[in-house]
């Protein structure tokens, strides 16, 4: 396992409001405030399956790319051409409030950028939403030992309990601050797929 990178963290200077000056507060301001997402952590490897996880997100629960989620694998809303992709996930988990929806697998734990999103989860304390995609014994081992003491949705739940697409659906509702969709609980040939795909996956 990659050693957890250390990452900085601003410590506000604690001086009364009048006494800061306006760069030091304007850079304080966009410190505290930051936006509410969700972060797709996944391998690039699983990208067919997730894809359909994020059109259930998208289509169905009304999300918006970039401004509600992140998907790094979503053309034209994640990491652009040339860009630096640690860079980018980096900024991604600094600067916002994200709940972090690991998609685990064993592409996700043999992927260094997967290890990495993982380490700057455990410096900010995120918050998670772990999804096991993977029948694998080994993959339901490690997931639990990463997420500590946060329940996660094991893989034999997700492909058997019907409850478990309204219990994501109510977390991310919940982050976001949003209230329920329109659609709960209808059909969604994407959740749907989503599922096919998974029960294939070995």
């Amino acid at each position: 396992m990659l050693n957890i990178i250390k990452f900085y963290i601003p410590v506000f200077s604690g001086k009364p409001f009048k006494d800061i000056d306006s760069n030091e507060s304007f850079e304080e301001s966009k410190n505290m405030i930051k936006t509410k997402k969700l972060f797709i952590s996944h391998s690039a490897k699983d990208k067919e399956i997730v894809d359909q996880f994020v059109n259930f997100l998208s289509y169905d629960l009304g999300l918006v790319a970039e401004k509600e989620y992140f998907y790094s694998s979503e053309e034209g809303s994640g990491v652009s051409l040339g860009e630096s992709i640690d860079d980018r996930l980096r900024s991604e988990l600094n600067d916002n409030d994200c709940l972090f929806v690991a998609m685990f697998s064993r592409n996700y734990f043999e992927s260094y950028a997967c290890w990495f999103e993982l380490g700057v989860r455990w410096g900010k304390d995120l918050k998670l939403l772990g999804i096991i995609i993977d029948p694998d014994e080994d993959v339901q081992r490690k997931s639990i030992n990463v997420s500590k003491d946060v329940r996660i949705i094991t893989y034999s739940n997700l492909i058997n309990k019907s409850k478990v697409r309204q219990e994501i659906q109510d977390k991310v509702f919940e982050h976001l601050e949003k209230q329920n969709s329109p659609k709960n609980g209808e059909y969604s040939k994407f959740y749907d797929e989503f599922l096919r795909l998974v029960r294939e996956h070995n």
